[in-house]
């Protein structure tokens, strides 16, 4: 068997059908100005190591010559076995290459082949008969293949032990996180400090005192002594010489990072519904695509039936709620790395049920429209996990309505 098509950047098109018709000969067109040598090269190294035998060719085209990219699609199947079955993928590319090749499909009698997700299926488009299953999609070969790396020494993967410590402490973070944002203030900048005049000294000689209050950018913060009680009482904080320490690394991260306890809650919770999960990744957007920016990182990264769900977590105080940028973000980190397929889910641990502003009502609307996910911590708490989930899976398919 040999397929043909085309790579446009979107790595989950360029990889479904592939790994799950697994032909013997691969032929991949692409427009090296929309697509780098590299992402070229990580794609080809995730199929290699599941197809180590397949034989890959790389063919150069201009997409918007559609009259370059005709004449190298037939030369490139006049060269070939036509003895063999020969597939044309048509899952990802332009509209311009989508016609070539079903231009070509009828003059050379080829398969046009294309995978739907959403049914797990890969059809013939010319019997509109499923030829094959997909197949899952590991969510490590897919970071792989678009260029993430895991963000060691940002964020420690809590082992399962500590799963549920780590959730009923967050939940008192979420119940008092005005206190909160004082305590993580005034913590983080004290180890700071101690970093700065310790050099070399390790984070396990910082001690400090139990407080009642804590003052942070010069407003005073009551009930942190209550909050330093329950970290010690979930084992965050130890006594050492009648002070507060930490009693490890992940525990310091804890309660120096202002957003660290949503992260944790949203990963551990995630783990009950996908398929596979992964906390705190950065995706190298410059090695990625020709696009000029700097490194993204992503708080969760999961997958659930092939599709990768970029899941960014908004930690806020008081009243406030994600922002607009922050929506267009994690949407756009989607796009941009797992195309029409990947999907962006903002997790909150602020509500927006019962708030009848305009402000509100314009950020639910525009939720709807870029068909990015919600998740509240609230209903995380108040439901059924997979319930919550499958609700914020489902407003990423949601199409617009027309009004």
């Amino acid at each position: 068997m040999i397929e043909l098509q085309f790579f446009d950047s979107d790595a989950i098109n360029a990889m479904t059908t592939v790994l799950s018709l697994r032909p013997d000969k691969m032929v991949i067109f692409y427009d090296p100005a929309d697509v780098t040598k590299e992402s070229i090269h990580r794609m080809i190294r995730t199929i290699v190591r599941h197809c180590p035998q397949m034989a890959i060719t790389l063919i150069t085209v201009d997409r918007l010559d559609i009259v370059g990219v005709e004449n190298a699609f037939r030369e490139t199947v006049e060269k070939l076995d036509r003895t063999e079955e020969i597939y044309c993928d048509i899952t990802g590319g332009t509209e311009v290459m989508t016609a070539c090749f079903l231009k070509c499909c009828r003059a050379y009698d080829l398969v046009p082949v294309c995978a739907k997700l959403s049914e797990g299926k890969i059809f013939n488009l010319n019997t509109g008969e499923a030829i094959e299953k997909i197949g899952a999609l590991d969510l490590e070969e897919y970071l792989s293949a678009i260029g993430a790396e895991e963000q060691r020494g940002s964020r420690i993967v809590p082992k399962e032990a500590d799963h549920d410590r780590i959730l009923k402490t967050a939940e008192y973070v979420f119940d008092h996180v005005d206190t909160w944002y004082g305590l993580y203030g005034s913590l983080s900048r004290q180890v700071k400090r101690f970093g700065a005049k310790n050099a070399g000294k390790s984070y396990r000689e910082f001690l400090f005192p139990r407080s009642e209050d804590v003052t942070y950018e010069g407003r005073r913060y009551h009930g942190a002594g209550k909050m330093l009680d329950v970290f010690r009482e979930q084992g965050f904080l130890v006594e050492k010489e009648g002070m507060l320490a930490f009693p490890d690394e992940m525990s310091r991260d804890c309660l120096t990072t202002f957003g660290i306890w949503l992260e944790l809650y949203v990963y551990i919770l995630s783990k009950q519904y996908f398929d596979r999960s992964y906390l705190g990744f950065r995706i190298d957007w410059d090695d990625g695509d020709n696009e000029s920016t700097i490194d993204n990182e992503i708080d969760v990264v999961a997958i659930k039936d092939s599709v990768p769900y970029f899941i960014s977590c908004k930690m806020k105080t008081g009243s406030k709620v994600p922002s607009l940028s922050e929506m267009y973000e994690v949407a756009y980190l989607a796009y941009r790395f797992g195309g029409d397929n990947a999907k962006g889910i903002v997790a909150t641990n602020a509500t927006f049920e019962g708030m009848d502003t305009a402000r509100t009502n314009s950020l639910y609307q525009r939720f709807k429209k870029l068909k990015v996910g919600r998740i509240e911590v609230n209903d995380l708490r108040s439901m059924p996990v997979r319930e919550v989930f499958e609700r914020a899976l489902e407003m990423t398919r949601r199409r617009p309505s027309s009004n």
